[in-house]
């Protein structure tokens, strides 16, 4: 499994909460900030980007991203550094 960093600008119509649904359907994630997520999954970047394609407009932007260690960040919620310092990458 890997863990990715999943990043999104939803352009015209805000379909937040169906991309929220299919991220959480995942089972293992963590809301950093406002439009950056945390997944960890066994899918590809591609099929991660496909499956959430679905949920969105064509002319709303993602990003999928693979972390790998070394990672840092500054200021994130307590509980987003605890799942990045508990998941295996």
């Amino acid at each position: 499994m890997a863990v990715y960093c999943v990043s999104y600008d939803l352009i015209d119509d805000k379909k937040y909460e169906k991309l929220f649904e299919k991220i959480k359907s995942y089972g293992y994630y963590a809301h950093a900030q406002e439009s950056l997520w945390f997944v960890k999954t066994s899918k590809t970047a591609e099929e991660l980007r496909d499956e959430l394609r679905a949920v969105v407009d064509k002319d709303d932007k993602i990003i999928v991203i693979k972390v790998v260690l070394p990672w840092a960040s500054l200021n994130l919620p307590k509980e987003v550094n605890d799942w990045l310092n508990q998941v295996d990458f």
